[in-house]
């Protein structure tokens, strides 16, 4: 019976109930060691049981700092044994060496296997949820290694759309950094935090009681008050007192003999050991070091002792209740217990042991995650042994788990020596590290640390790419560049890592506007990577040299040159070749070619594949690109939903290239007459564009901001505005953005009486490359012409052209243009006929403030069509819903997963989490359960 802990646990029991009914919750538990935490865990997790719920339960320990995903691994079965191919990946992932190839720079490889193993254990949680509702319980939380907390962080994430009630418990001392963010992220996500404080005397009385199945007397009741509320200590106590016969029974109440104080509960529990006999007090001390659990192999290596001479002192702690048979090994059977005997072993001794231990296991191959977290304890200032080890086993892990990484590299610093000849190289890896983990501030302070003063001239040229990797992610062009300029003149950077700088800074040079000096480096550096057999760097410098190309309006060469990378990429050992997000280029192409489904394939084709590599840096780029996608081919809804998830991921991992996302959402909004919205999401872009992150799509901004004031009757400032856009760009010989500025650049120019900018523009239209092939340029080129001609034919023949487009408003735009000129030469019933289809057009893409222009510009001819479509369908309810809403609400309501919804649908998971998010909040539910009984009322 759970006595004292009744509200806390009714709290556990409204969000289980919660779970049931498919509305996920996180309940975070605290409290000091011994207070019941656990026992408050156990029991609800046996309601969840009772109530035929799916139950998981994980708990960390405090010598498993070092094992990524601890936790979880052992919560979800994680295993190469496992009979479930998901789960053996999984496993085979985490074994993995992951080793260095030292001639390949920093810029190769990434915090892959962490970001991929946090993907394929949230699908395995999702698909779990789909089966039914789940209670997932994770213990000791304060020992959990950075990994846990990373998943844990982003399973809260999506906790609302689940069946699922996530319990996690820790003490209140002690807290990384980590933890405390995670519990502040929990929080964020309504999680109830619960504290146990101690018991109050009502509780307390109850609880010796039924310790002891009796009344409890004055004079022992006031000596239980020196255990202060806690449980734990409370039976320890009654246990010791028990044992010492210090406990009488008279007239049916139970009474102390005893006056005295009781000691302090490390030696209450030791003095509770003393009926041990010495030799198992002595084996249960050198267990203690191994941690709660351990294993008898690893046991018999510590003491020096044979299995068989270990085998009666073990027995006789299992009978005692000291120790109980876990996972073909033992474990303590409190933490404490173990403490108390760990804490009594000398510290000179524990650290002796540690370092022994360690050594020990290292012989027998186990984990080096193990070996490392006896060497932090126990290893001596100036162990060059450790510290090796210490080194070598954070490269190994570091992409599994980054923060672990550096928390080694720490520790293997603070052991070295001012001079040691391995430092600046550590330094180096942590540096990486940090900027893998997030850390990019205190990256860069390690980079620029080890780079101020006299340093290991082999440290420099790793230091030199993660640092130009870390300004580049910050978009510091000018700095990067710098940088590379002195990276390529040090004597200490070999060939290959010049090479990459120089690789890179193409990167750099082309958000500068540098196209041709790009370009130039790029082949030059192209060409001679590919003789070198350098994957990654004569990738970039191919896709440089297609991005180039396909600015300068040659989409189909630039779609050959991009091909080419693809190809080198795929065959490349590890496929080293797609650390590079190639396949956002393919499909930027595409798109320019109008081929609008090739397009997103191969956006959803790079997305999965940097999931699977692991490159989450990236994973914004193909969610922006996808939705910048969306948004020509009209459907914006979805596009909206791209763009939302891809910022988010922004934020997550700190990309910052984001002004074309911004002016895409104030546009769209423009257009649908949400101008507060629009006004905030211009302001965002121009906050990047001022802090100049990049040159790239800065037009965008200017064009969105055009827009804005054109819609607030600033027609000459919108003009301006957009004017210097186009003469930066055309100055520069960016023509690919020429599609983009110039119809509404000539329509302003005519608006102002610039007719001579108005035919200028259109001129630079016409001339592009491919204009004749490409169905949006050519549609484009006629429209600008006859607008600038007042020629009602022409425009139509750009409507004709439109026809062939894919790109839905632009074709409503120019058929708006050609109704108004036809209705203005006195031709009504062709007038008539394309201002019903424009209005369709704005209609499918919910551009309510066009349709509003183009009905009041048709009324000065007496054409009133009087048009409603959906142009007032509402903002909540189920008319609401989008296609891609309804499309995954249907699946929600058979039973599938997010995953498999994904799969069905070709999305990745997260658009499909936020479609239901979405439809959620727009129908006033709170959990699919719901969402699958709306969709199963309404007929499906």
């Amino acid at each position: 019976m759970l006595i004292g802990r009744e509200e806390e646990l009714d709290r556990l029991l409204e969000l289980i109930h919660a779970a049931q009914k498919g509305r996920g919750g996180i309940a975070a538990i605290e409290g000091e060691p011994g207070i019941g935490k656990t026992r408050v865990l156990e029991e609800a997790l046996e309601t969840s049981r009772r109530a035929g719920m799916g139950v998981l339960h994980g708990s960390a320990e405090d010598l498993g700092r070092r094992r990524p995903f601890g936790p979880l691994v052992q919560c979800l079965s994680i295993s190469t044994k496992s009979q479930d191919p998901r789960r053996a990946a999984i496993a085979r992932m985490l074994l993995e060496d992951h080793r260095r190839d030292h001639d390949a720079g920093p810029f190769d490889v990434g915090a892959g296997t962490e970001f991929r193993v946090v993907e394929a254990m949230l699908e395995l949680i999702d698909e779990a949820c789909a089966e039914r509702p789940l209670t997932i319980a994770i213990d000791d939380v304060q020992w959990a290694d950075p990994s846990t907390l990373v998943a844990l962080h982003f399973l809260a994430r999506q906790i609302q759309q689940l069946p699922l009630a996530l319990l996690v418990a820790c003490r209140l001392v002690p807290r990384s950094p980590e933890l405390e963010q995670l519990l502040r992220s929990l929080e964020q996500h309504k999680a109830a935090r619960l504290r146990l404080d101690p018991l109050d005397d009502d509780a307390v009385r109850r609880l010796v009681e039924s310790v002891l199945e009796g009344r409890a007397g004055t004079s022992l009741m006031r000596q239980v008050r020196g255990a202060s509320g806690n449980p734990l200590y409370i039976k320890e106590l009654l246990r010791g007192l028990r044992d010492a016969g210090e406990i009488r029974l008279c007239d049916g109440v139970h009474e102390t003999t005893s006056d005295k104080l009781p000691p302090s509960l490390p030696v209450m529990i030791l003095n509770r050991l003393t009926f041990l006999s010495p030799s198992t007090i002595e084996t249960l001390r050198a267990a203690s070091v191994l941690g709660r659990t351990f294993s008898v192999e690893h046991l018999a290596l510590v003491t020096g002792r044979k299995v068989t001479l270990l085998a009666p002192d073990l027995e006789e702690a299992l009978i005692a209740g000291i120790l109980e048979s876990q996972d073909g090994g033992f474990a303590f059977r409190h933490d404490l217990i173990s403490e108390a005997l760990y804490l009594e072993v000398p510290a000179p001794i524990r650290k002796a042991l540690h370092t022994e231990v360690a050594w020990a296991l290292a012989e027998t191959g186990a984990a080096r995650e193990a070996v490392a977290e006896h060497l932090v304890r126990g290893a001596s200032h100036g162990d060059e042994r450790a510290i090796v080890w210490l080194h070598e086993t954070a490269v190994r892990m570091a992409s599994r788990s980054p923060s672990g990484a550096v928390e080694l590299l720490d520790h293997a610093l603070s052991l070295c020596l001012a001079q040691h000849p391995r430092r600046d190289q550590i330094l180096a890896d942590k540096a990486q590290s940090q900027l893998w983990s997030g850390q990019e501030a205190e990256a860069e302070r390690t980079c620029r640390e080890l780079l101020s003063r006299s340093h290991d001239p082999d440290s420099e040229g790793p230091a030199f790419v993660c640092l130009a990797q870390l300004l580049l992610l910050n978009g510091r062009t000018e700095e990067a560049l710098e940088l590379v300029q002195s990276g390529v003149a040090s004597q200490n950077l070999d060939e290959h890592e010049k090479r990459q700088l120089r690789a890179w800074s193409t990167v750099a040079l082309l958000n500068a506007g540098n196209l041709e000096e790009a370009l130039q480096v790029a082949k030059a550096v192209g060409s001679e990577a590919d003789a070198r057999g350098d994957d990654l760097s004569f990738c970039v410098c191919r896709t440089m040299q297609a991005t180039i190309t396909g600015i300068r309006g040659e989409y189909l060469e630039a779609l050959e040159m991009v091909d080419d990378a693809l190809e080198r990429a795929d065959r490349s050992p590890e496929r080293i070749g797609h650390h590079f997000p190639i396949n956002f280029f393919r499909a930027s192409f595409l798109e320019a070619l109008d081929r609008m489904e090739e397009a997103q394939e191969a956006s959803s084709t790079g997305r999965a594949l940097i999931e699977e590599l692991g490159r989450k840096s990236d994973l914004p780029v193909y969610h922006l690109c996808s939705g910048q996608i969306l948004y020509f081919w009209g459907r914006w809804d979805d596009a909206l939903a791209e763009i939302a998830i891809g910022l988010d991921l922004a934020a997550q991992f700190g990309f910052r290239h984001l002004i074309q996302a911004y002016s895409t959402q104030a546009v769209i909004a423009l257009h649908r007459n949400d101008l507060q919205t629009a006004e905030r999401c211009v302001s965002r872009a121009e906050r990047q564009i001022s802090d100049s992150i990049s040159q790239h799509w800065m037009d965008w901004g200017m064009w969105a901001r055009a827009l804005l004031l054109e819609a607030s009757g600033e027609v000459r400032s919108a003009f301006e505005v957009l004017l210097n856009a186009w003469a930066a760009y055309s100055g520069l010989g960016v023509v690919s953005e020429y599609p983009v500025l110039g119809p509404d650049l000539v329509r302003l120019a005519l608006a102002v009486g610039d007719s001579a900018t108005a035919s200028s523009v259109t001129e630079e239209l016409e001339a592009m490359p491919l204009v004749s092939e490409i169905a949006t340029l050519e549609g484009s080129a006629l429209r600008c012409r006859g607008l600038v001609e007042a020629n009602a034919d022409i425009l139509v023949q750009a409507v004709d052209r439109y026809r062939d487009s894919p790109r839905v408003f632009d074709r409503a735009v120019c058929m708006a243009d050609a109704a108004e000129a036809l209705a203005a030469k006195g031709r009504i019933d062709e007038a008539r006929a394309l201002h019903v289809e424009s209005l369709t057009g704005f209609d499918s893409v919910g551009a309510t403030r066009c349709i509003a222009q183009a009905e009041q510009r048709m009324r000065q001819y007496g054409v009133k069509i009087g048009y409603r479509g959906r142009r007032n369908r509402p903002k909540s309810g189920w008319e609401s819903l989008t296609e891609s809403e309804l499309a995954v609400a249907r699946l929600v309501a058979k039973g599938f997963s997010n995953p498999a919804i994904a799969e069905q649908l070709f999305i990745s998971r997260r658009t499909v989490q936020a479609h239901v998010s979405n439809a959620l909040s727009k129908l006033g539910l709170s959990s699919r359960v719901q969402l699958a009984g709306e969709v199963i009322r309404r007929g499906g």
